[in-house]
């Protein structure tokens, strides 16, 4: 890889290093000692072949995630400077001081942008064997792709690079209830998950009824009122007691 794939890759490094390390669990530790590597070898060497090093997936995703961030931005730059040589282009014509300006700004834009794609997200993309990715929107669900029935087709998504190749069931342990139930169906009531506390309602993954498509996904608590989520398989998502 370039000299400025991996000055690239080392900067997401350390930022990420900062932004996990107060994060538990044995998924982060792996994390954790997985950029550690990665960096203590970009050091030693600047020119390594940095894909060979990438075994980990949430590292590679964490990579991914910042290189993709990178473009998107470009791709702004890059219709804000087309939009601004349309303007030009329609400009009276004593208000061509600065002739083509605008359009070499476009230009110049779109050949930065594929040498990003080209030498940076290309082959990070095309390391990605199938392993498990998840997905968080605003309001704090996590889902496990960005086509749950139960967001619309405005929802944005966030990418849980961290998590990249974990498990399911260390995931939701990781984020409790903030999992969805339509994509982790058995969420709710994973063995130890919120065990021995009051605070949440005993009709918590217990069964509502049948849910049709037209029905709402929520309906009030027979216990204790609160407005809750229904399953796709009918039974009360996992939630705490209105107060």
């Amino acid at each position: 890889m370039s000299t400025s794939f991996n000055t690239f890759a080392l900067n997401t490094i350390n930022a990420k290093l900062s932004d996990i390390k107060r994060k538990k669990g044995q998924h982060f530790t792996d994390l954790r000692w997985n950029l550690e590597n990665v960096k203590e070898r970009l050091l030693q060497d600047s020119d390594i072949d940095l894909l060979g090093l990438l075994a980990f997936p949430a590292t590679i995703d964490v990579l991914t995630e910042a290189a993709e961030f990178i473009v998107q931005r470009y791709v702004i730059d890059l219709r804000n400077a087309q939009a601004l040589a349309e303007k030009f282009e329609k400009a009276p014509r004593e208000l061509k001081s600065w002739e083509k300006a605008p359009q070499q700004s476009v230009d110049e834009k779109q050949e930065r942008l594929n040498e990003w794609l080209e030498t940076i997200a290309q082959p990070l993309r095309a390391a990605y064997t199938g392993w498990k990715r998840y997905f968080i929107v605003q309001g704090g669900h996590i889902h496990r792709g960005r086509s749950c029935e139960s967001c619309y087709p405005t929802t944005r998504y966030g990418w849980l690079a961290d998590m990249s190749g974990c498990d399911e069931t260390k995931m939701v342990a990781a984020y409790g209830e903030t999992a969805c139930t339509v994509c982790f169906p058995d969420a709710p009531t994973m063995e130890g998950w919120g065990k021995n506390d009051e605070s949440f309602c005993e009709t918590s993954g217990t069964y509502y009824g049948p849910r049709s498509q037209r029905m709402s996904h929520y309906a009030k608590c027979t216990a204790c009122g609160a407005a809750t989520a229904i399953t796709k398989s009918g039974n009360y998502r996992k939630h705490k007691k209105s107060v």
